[in-house]
């Protein structure tokens, strides 16, 4: 199970923190990316804007393919520890978050606590039932003139075409 990635919060997160065999791995970024990182908004799938939220991820991904790294410079940049139980990770976060590394902190406990209560519910559920009594004429599907999601479709939603 996958708490946070460097991914999250539109790659404003230092941290990948994922439960395994070993206990709870936390891997620290050793740099971030630099510049005005073009932002995604999920809501828009709740609302069924999808060809909207694909179009911004597809610019955030152009983005970020290219962008220039810069070295966080804390502590632990590029460290991975492995914390055996709950209460150990609780203390490295908190170690980690009073150094400077960004994180959606109280999203990652509220994570791991419905883990460990079998809670199994995924974003995708989430959604779906945010959805429910949402009414819209939106279409799900990106790509409106193939069942799959081509290249020319995709750079047509970049332009706004």
């Amino acid at each position: 199970m996958t708490y946070c990635r460097f991914s999250s919060e539109n790659f404003g997160c230092d941290l990948l923190i994922y439960k395994s065999e070993e206990g709870y791995v936390i891997e620290v970024a050793k740099d971030r990316i630099a510049g005005d990182i073009p932002q995604t908004n999920m809501s828009l799938l709740v609302y069924r804007k999808d060809k909207e939220y694909f179009a911004q991820v597809m610019r955030q991904a152009e983005f970020i393919e290219t962008a220039k790294r810069i070295p966080i410079n804390l502590p632990f940049d590029g460290q991975k520890f492995i914390e055996p139980d709950y209460e150990a990770l609780g203390k490295r976060l908190l170690l980690l978050e009073a150094s400077g590394y960004r994180c959606n902190y109280r999203n990652v406990f509220s994570g791991i606590r419905n883990d460990e209560e079998g809670v199994k519910e995924t974003l995708g559920d989430k959604i779906e039932s945010l959805r429910k009594g949402v009414k819209t004429d939106v279409e799900d599907d990106p790509c409106e003139n193939c069942e799959d999601d081509c290249d020319e479709c995709k750079r047509k939603l970049l332009k706004g075409v």
